[in-house]
Parts: C-alpha cells; structure tokens; sequence
C-alpha cells in the first residue's frame, strides 16, 4: 500500500464515520451513562474551584485533584460507542466531529507542509481483514495508534487519527495517545499544542487546568506557534479577559497570510471578544442606573430575550435562561411556561444534563 493510499484510507474512515450518522434513528435508543457521569465529573471540578478559592485546599492538593477527575473524564470513553450502536451513539459521533472541526485548527494554524510517510511506513500499515475481508474501523484505528506511539513525530499520522478517532467517539483514545506522545517527545511544540487540544475537546471546550498547563509548556517551547495562541486566546476568554484575547486574536489575524482559510474562524473569535466586552460595559452601565430604572432596563432585556425565542423557539437553553431571569423579576408564571418551552425541547434531543439543569430550575421557583 503507497503512503498517499494509506492516508486515503484513512481520509475515507472518517467521512464514512460522518455518513453513518446522518442515518435516521431507527435503531433501539441506547442508554448512555456517560453523559451523566460527564455531569457529576463537572460539577466536581466547580466545587474543587470553590474549595480552593476558600483556602480549603493547597494549591498542590487542588492541582492533583483537577488532574485525577480530568483523567476520568478521558476514561469515560473505554465504553462509549460500541459496535452497532444505535442511532444516538452515531449521532453523537457527528457531534463530536462537529466539536472537533470548531476547534480543529492544527493544520492550518500549525504546520500544513506535513512530510509524507516513507514506503516501509506504507506497508507496516498494512492490515489483515475481518472474515469477510475487510479491516474494521477501530482495527484501522488501533494500528494507527500503535504507529504512532512509536513514531510520534509523524504528524500527518495525527492528523488523521484526530479526525477518525473523534469522528467515531475514541475522543479519549486519542488524547491518552497524545499524552504517550508528548512523553516521548517533550520538545515536540506541535504534539503539545496538539494535546492540548484534545484536552479543550474533551472538556466540551472548556480550557482545562490540564489543558493550560499543556499550553504552557508548549508557550515555554515556543510562544509564536499560531495555534498555541488561538488556544491561549480562547483560555483569556474564559477567564473573562475579553480585551486581552481580542488583543492577541488580532495580532494572530494581522500576521495571518493573505487567503489563509482559517482567518474567517479568527475574525470570528475577535467578534466574539468584542461582544464579550459590550455585554461588560452594558452591565456596567446598568449597575450604575438608580434601583427603579435598573429593573426598567433588566425587564426590557428580558423581554427582548422572550420576543427572541418566540421568533427562534427551539434554544432550550434560551428557555432556561428567560425562566431564571423570570423567577429573579418575580414573575414565576411566565417562569413556568418558559421552563415548560424549554423542558420539553431538552426531553426530545434527549439532553440529559440540560433536563437536570430545567429540574434544578424548577425547584428553585417551588421555593418560596
């Protein structure tokens, strides 16, 4: 098998995994404990952050307990998908993808002259087939990995195992043989960019202690990668530091080559920085309002927001936040039937955490 085949193959592995999704859902629902575990593991890294912030724990002990509870969240993948799962595991294999192309910018934002493999690199890749002939995906899959943790270096490889791996819901496959990669190369930028990466992915976006730490390590490497940046904008963010992520969002967009298919995604983030900012100068400026025309600007907000989910009424989480922000106005009936708009959406797309989010909601309203 040539080295242009071989990657073919694996090009082809993830569109087939991304065809297989759009399959109607015929197929028996699979229950899915992950997601709730994924819930319980979250609501334990925001107690950690309490916890130390009151000085009940050192910074070494918080650190080792981030560290332990992000490792369980990788680990939850060992029994995530599994062969002919139903028309929700595949769903959720496309939303995966779909998670990952937003803040899949490695090769563009990295290094697009990847080298090709050499020959033998071909044929060490060749698989057996199945009975019938043919190599299963996670067979494909698992060769690859192997591969690579012996030849961490082959960036193309990753590349592909990224996009195949998270395409089929081995997130967590991918990122523990990222972690193996780095050991092995700790002078590798791109594998700990890369890392950090599959951290931010598994942490449904969220810059994870884990993840910082990686980017750190790869800034210590070398601060001018462009990818390292983005991450590190977005980790800004977060941190509610919009002016400073705007800032090097748009340092990275001034340097960005004429063409460069990923500016459109860096303009994106910049917009996104400067929404952040209005939102802070219009809290600003309400606060500053006496009490009676503070409520006056709140209540208008709000009904701003109800006019908008009455045009768009399929944001649950839109829902959620009109009845939070009608219980607060004291107004708990408009709060209920805006909880009840936004339950019944969670409880057809089968969003368990956002149902628990609706029942939280509703207990808060029954207090008196």
């Amino acid at each position: 098998m040539s080295s242009a085949m071989m990657w073919g193959v694996f090009a082809l592995m993830a569109l087939l995994a991304l065809g297989l999704a759009t399959l109607p859902l015929w197929r028996r629902p699979r229950a899915v404990a992950e997601a709730d575990r994924l819930t319980v593991y979250g609501r334990q890294l925001a107690e950690l952050e309490m916890e130390t912030k009151r000085g009940l724990l050192t910074p070494e002990a918080a650190q080792a307990a981030r560290l332990e509870i992000e490792r369980r969240i990788l680990r939850l993948n060992e029994t995530a998908v599994v062969p002919n799962a139903g028309g929700k595991g595949l769903l959720a294999g496309a939303a995966v993808t779909a998670v990952a192309g937003a803040f899949g910018l490695y090769l563009w934002l990295g290094h697009p002259e990847l080298p090709d493999h050499p020959a033998e690199v071909a044929g060490a890749m060749e698989l057996k087939g199945t009975a019938a002939g043919e190599p299963t995906l996670n067979a494909l899959l698992d060769r690859l990995i192997a591969y690579l943790d012996t030849n961490p270096d082959a960036m193309e490889g990753w590349e592909h195992l990224r996009r195949a791996a998270l395409s089929v819901g081995r997130g967590a496959d991918y990122a523990a043989a990222l972690e193996r990669g780095v050991r092995t190369r700790p002078e590798n930028v791109d594998l700990r960019v890369l890392y950090a990466e599959s951290l931010i992915f598994m942490g449904q976006g969220q810059v994870s202690p884990a993840a910082r730490l990686a980017l750190t390590q790869a800034d210590a490497l070398d601060p001018s990668h462009p990818a390292l940046r983005y991450y590190t904008g977005l980790a800004l963010l977060q941190d509610n530091r919009p002016a400073e992520a705007e800032a090097l969002w748009q340092k990275l967009l001034d340097e960005a080559p004429e063409g460069a298919e990923w500016r459109g995604q860096i303009a994106e983030k910049i917009a996104e920085a400067q929404a952040a900012q209005g939102k802070s100068s219009a809290a600003s400026a309400i606060a500053a309002l006496p009490a009676d025309q503070q409520t006056q600007q709140i209540r208008g907000m709000v009904e701003g927001l109800a006019a908008k989910l009455e045009a768009a009424p399929d944001d649950a989480g839109g829902w959620l936040r009109l009845g939070r922000a009608w219980r607060v106005l004291g107004e708990p009936a408009k709060a209920q039937v805006a909880l009840a708009r936004g339950r019944a959406i969670a409880e057809k797309a089968g969003d368990k955490a956002l149902m628990a989010d609706f029942a939280a909601e509703a207990e808060n309203l029954a207090k008196p």
